[in-house]
């Protein structure tokens, strides 16, 4: 059997499906902090102060303010504003849902994407404000948009064995400012 009939065999047979997003899902989107994509936009910092990577350079020491802000402000807005390399974030933000609006099993995942992909849903987290550990649990404050809409997301996941066990989620829509009853926002 070869490894992809493997992983799709693991996968029908699971309970949950947990997906950990970290710097690999990033370079499989297109981040990549060095090389060329580095080398295109950084081509003349690399030359001046030797550093490879935009990890690195955020450990510069540079000469005057506006090279620092040159650095960090392109840093931006590659990362953040430029087009995005691929739609990968968008499609493992809705694998990642875990509540009862999906059915168990990888065919109640399938068919919850499928519906969100004809609606054109889109759930993006845009800040995290805090991320809290205590013992197994790590709870997650974020907060973006679902559907278009301000949205707060708070991610709870147990950890068992150095993996994820459990996840469970709430998002809540953010009320618009002139409907709050109070200046202390939600976060």
């Amino acid at each position: 059997m070869d490894q992809i009939e493997k992983l799709k065999a693991a996968l029908t047979e699971a309970d949950t499906v947990i997906i950990g997003v970290g710097a690999g899902l990033s370079a499989a989107a297109g981040y990549i902090c060095s090389g060329e994509r580095f080398r295109k936009y950084f081509f003349d910092f690399e030359a001046k102060y030797g550093f490879h990577d935009m990890y690195s350079g955020g450990f510069t020491q540079f000469d005057s303010a506006e090279e620092k802000w040159a650095f960090w402000s392109r840093n931006i807005w590659i990362n953040r504003y430029a087009p995005i390399p691929s739609d990968l974030y968008e499609k493992v933000y809705e694998l990642v849902k875990d509540n009862t609006g999906i059915a168990d099993g990888l065919s109640g995942l399938g068919a919850a994407l499928e519906a969100l992909g004809k609606q054109e849903i889109q759930m993006i987290y845009d800040t995290t404000h805090q991320i809290l550990a205590q013992g197994n649990y790590v709870l997650a404050v974020s907060e973006g948009s679902f559907g278009g809409a301000a949205t707060s997301f708070y991610d709870l996941w147990r950890v068992e064995n150095g993996k994820v066990a459990e996840h469970w989620d709430v998002m809540e829509t953010i009320a618009a400012k002139e409907n709050w009853q109070n200046q202390n926002g939600k976060f």
